[in-house]
């Protein structure tokens, strides 16, 4: 039997959980931070934020106090900034970043 797929909202989906290392929650973080900072749409911005505050809590329950992780951290969303604005002058109309 094979099983239906479901179109369901973002937000009224049940989250599915995987086990991720602390690097790749961070990345995950800065990129959604990036988007809800940049992207105008309404739909998209509830949902990037939506998921943004779930991950933000997960960080809370796991961060480790370190200057070296904040500093790591910043350094990553300063890059991931700078990949965000070459795929936008690459691709300026099909990203839809700015959209």
């Amino acid at each position: 039997m094979r099983k239906q797929h479901r179109k369901a909202n973002t937000r009224d989906a049940e989250p599915v959980l995987i086990p991720v290392s602390i690097g790749e929650l961070i990345d995950k973080i800065t990129i959604l931070e990036i988007k809800s900072e940049r992207i105008a749409d309404t739909a998209k911005l509830l949902n990037i934020r939506y998921e943004l505050d779930l991950l933000r809590a997960v960080w809370e329950e796991h961060r480790m106090v370190d200057p070296a992780i904040d500093a790591l951290s910043n350094s990553l969303k300063k890059t991931n900034e700078t990949l965000w604005r070459v795929e936008d002058e690459l691709h300026p109309v099909s990203t839809g970043h700015r959209r």
